[in-house]
């Protein structure tokens, strides 16, 4: 899987990159590393990775893979557009926002998720509704065929 060329715009490493000042007072850096940092965070999502928000920063984003044996599951993204394995002690996993064509060989090896695991959220809530709704049937019943002994035992007739 390869990205259109125009989500990644230029970075400073570059040599297509151009230094010169065009007027603007904005930081070309700053526009670069954000173009580039949403092209990555695009292109893994579309390799199966799901943001896991609850358990990211301000500065730094979780993704997981679906799929529990994959060994690169948790993936961190910063906003330089950096990304490396969440466990890597050695960075041998890590891409920085010029390694396009590491990043992309990594994308490549990236398992697509499966019908199972895209699922599994759905398939736990629907699960819990379920138990849910027996539980409250299983109540209702048990309650219903319990009030006229208790109308008995009260003496309401």
């Amino acid at each position: 899987m390869t990205l259109r060329f125009e989500e990644y715009a230029p970075s400073m490493h570059d040599e297509r990159y151009d230094a010169r000042d065009d007027g603007n007072d904005q930081d070309p850096h700053v526009a670069t590393a954000a173009a580039q940092a949403f092209a990555r965070l695009r292109a893994l999502v579309n390799a199966g990775y799901k943001p896991q928000y609850d358990r990211s920063d301000s500065s730094i984003l979780l993704l997981s893979h679906p799929d529990k044996r994959f060994k690169y599951r948790d993936m961190l993204l910063d906003s330089s557009g950096a990304v490396w394995w969440r466990y890597d002690q050695d960075y041998t996993m890590h891409f920085s926002r010029w390694e396009k064509k590491r990043f992309d060989g990594f994308l490549r090896h990236v398992p697509e998720p499966s019908w199972w695991h895209r699922t599994r959220v759905y398939r736990a809530n629907i699960g819990a509704f379920v138990v849910g709704a027996s539980i409250c049937a299983g109540l209702y019943f048990m309650i219903g065929g319990a009030m006229p002994y208790a109308y008995r035992y009260l003496g309401w007739s």
